[in-house]
């Protein structure tokens, strides 16, 4: 960044070595800005840039160039009050990699009027006469006074930014997921998956009580003693199963141990903990014969405990998140119009036979238990919502405002088969759905944080990796990423009740929104699992060379994927270049992109459009083993 001085129209520069005109500086702005020399013949003008670059001389030690500067009624930018616009500073951001000059400099959007040299008039060696306040025009309006100070506020606040943002942002902390379940603990780093290294797995650390106690009651007091245990952040929770039971209102279910949900106590209030104690209910064998077809609630409670100062006890806070799921136990027989819901072994086996009582209990909207839903599980349980808002929570800044979503599928490998005819009729199915979401997030409407959504099938082939074939959604929403997060679990809900497997949910900002990080800094600050991506799509002739390309993508550490769905009928088809950058900021993103392109254009590859993105959210990013890994 540099201090770029102006009065009226004129703009200084402090030259470099090997400088020994004016006449670099003026071509420099001309290549930099597009913009050309007072005389001369070119016409093509950018309408946002400079009209003219003129050098009118030296004195002391810098270059005088004035730049004159075409009114525009509709920018933006800041004005001088007389129509003309205020010269950019993001141009001659350039100017530090030119080899013969520098520019004398503070940062802005705006540049910012030269100060006049204070004291007595100094000779030169050479017999000049050095700076002074003669030299320039220090005469000013009330206006001009008022907009100078205001280019000198904003030039303050552009060059502070960065280590403001700094300073404020708040550094990832270590955390415990207290539990003995395994399968609980994959499902929170699923939800959680920015925070998955930073989240640790500790088994049950359970206080002993003397006396009953709510839900409520008791998860805070197991969360609080699991701090005091661990002596850090910790969350920790509790599910229980209520069933509507036809005289005598609601039955709680509640699991005898974390682990093994199989084995139930059985309490129409409340429960404790305390297995030794006179008064721990024996538990009970949950009969799926007795209670088949029954209305029920899965409903889960997370609490998550940390402090302010990590240094005392007294100043322990404890948040509750809580999470329901509405369905009912399994049957034998069907309800309304849907087939029989579970396989033959559900009817003559009690829970307690089975693996957890996912296998008993199936949402409302879907055919099968939980259990059956293979990797669509994390997403749809009464733990997810609670997670999601301990990741907000959690969540050390906001990279909103505009996201693109992708909910992928598990996908035939086989080549031939071509699924997405059907996939794109349920695509169309889940866009009807979500348009018609009038649930509230937040106090807020989804018309009020969303516009329409139109969820798109797309099919991704991939040149290498263990799953090379990738069926998936793609659609754009406007939001918080909290929002949006749920949204994406609402899209991967809808397509698991349509009968498809989801292995993988992705949330994606575009690289113009405001928490995308600038530097290397703000990146190592951010989530290690987020990361910039690119895609390059190239427009590609029949008989190209596909080893220079693959060579090329080598050298720049991208790799290759198409669409197949956009092959063009004549021979022509279109490929990706993706690059996949962590633990950077967008500066460095874009200059390893701009390198890649450059590599690209200069072996005459025809480069069609280039998508930018910032990963925040990718809940598996292991199906891409093989094709692009994290190291």
């Amino acid at each position: 960044l540099y201090d770029v001085y102006r009065t009226n129209q004129r703009v200084y520069f402090h030259p470099g070595d090997g400088a020994s005109d004016g006449s670099n500086i003026v071509e420099a702005l001309q290549e930099i800005l597009g913009c050309s020399a007072e005389g001369s013949k070119k016409k093509k003008v950018p309408k946002h840039m400079l009209c003219t670059v003129r050098f009118l001389g030296r004195v002391d030690d810098e270059f005088e160039v004035e730049a004159i500067v075409p009114p525009r009624s509709k920018t933006k930018s800041l004005t001088d009050g007389q129509g003309a616009r205020v010269i950019p500073v993001a141009g001659y951001l350039e100017l530090r990699q030119h080899p013969t000059f520098t520019a004398r400099a503070c940062a802005g959007e705006a540049i910012v009027r030269r100060v006049p040299h204070e004291g007595p008039a100094e000779t030169t060696s050479d017999g000049g006469i050095d700076q002074s306040e003669s030299h320039y025009d220090t005469s000013h309006s009330v206006g001009e006074v008022e907009f100078l100070e205001k280019l000198r506020k904003r030039a303050e606040t552009q060059g502070q930014s960065l280590a403001r943002r700094l300073q404020v942002l708040p550094p990832m902390r270590k955390i415990a997921y207290v539990t003995s379940s395994a399968e609980k603990f994959h499902e929170a780093v699923k939800c959680l998956a920015e925070y998955q290294q930073h989240i640790t797995h500790i088994p049950d650390l359970k206080p002993q009580f003397t006396t009953r106690l709510d839900p409520e009651k008791i998860i805070d007091c197991m969360v609080r003693y699991c701090y005091s245990i661990l002596g850090y952040s910790c969350f920790c929770d509790i599910t229980w199963l209520e069933v509507e039971e036809s005289t005598n209102g609601t039955t709680r279910y509640f699991p005898y141990t974390d682990d093994d949900e199989n084995s139930f106590i059985r309490s129409t209030d409340a429960y404790d903990l305390n297995k030794s104690g006179d008064l721990m209910e024996k538990p009970t064998t949950f009969q799926v014969e007795d209670n088949f077809g029954k209305k029920a609630t899965l409903r889960s409670l997370v609490a998550y405990c940390y402090s302010t100062t990590d240094t005392s006890s007294d100043a322990l806070l404890v948040q509750l998140f809580e999470g329901n799921l509405e369905g009912r136990i399994i049957g034998e027989k069907p309800e309304g119009k849907l087939p029989p819901p579970t396989p033959i072994r559900y009817r003559t086996q009690s829970a307690v036979e089975t693996k957890l009582w996912n296998n008993i209990f199936i949402p409302d909207g879907y055919q099968h238990p939980i259990s059956d839903l293979g990797s669509s599980t994390f997403c749809l349980g009464a733990r997810h919502l609670p997670f999601l808002e301990l990741a907000q929570n959690l969540r050390n800044h906001d990279a909103g405002s505009v996201f693109e979503v992708h909910v992928t599928v598990k996908t035939p490998s086989n080549i031939e088969d071509n699924p997405i005819t059907k996939f794109a009729a349920a695509c169309e199915n889940v866009t009807k759905v979500i348009d018609s979401w009038n649930q509230r997030i937040d106090g807020q409407s989804k018309d009020q944080w969303s516009n329409h959504t139109t969820v798109k099938p797309v099919l991704i082939e991939n040149d290498s990796g263990e799953t090379p074939r990738q069926m998936m959604t793609a659609s754009h929403h406007v939001g918080t990423l909290e929002n949006v997060h749920i949204a994406a679990f609402r899209i991967s809900q809808e397509l698991a009740k349509r009968g498809y497997e989801v292995t993988r949910t992705k949330i994606e900002a575009l690289m113009s929104n405001k928490g995308i990080p600038v530097s290397d800094e703000e990146a190592l600050l951010l989530s290690p699992e987020n990361y910039f991506e690119f895609h390059i799509k190239l427009r590609l002739p029949p008989g190209f060379d596909h080893d220079l390309l693959q060579r090329l993508a080598v050298e720049n550490n991208a790799h290759l994927s198409q669409n197949p769905m956009q092959n063009m009928s004549d021979g022509w088809q279109k490929r990706f270049v993706n690059l996949r950058m962590y633990s950077v900021g967008k500066e460095t993103a874009v200059e390893r992109l701009n390198g890649c392109i450059k590599s690209l254009q200069t072996n005459g590859f025809q480069i069609d459009r280039v998508i930018r993105e910032y990963a925040v959210y990718d809940s598996n990013v292991a199906l891409d083993k093989g094709w692009i890994d994290k190291a």
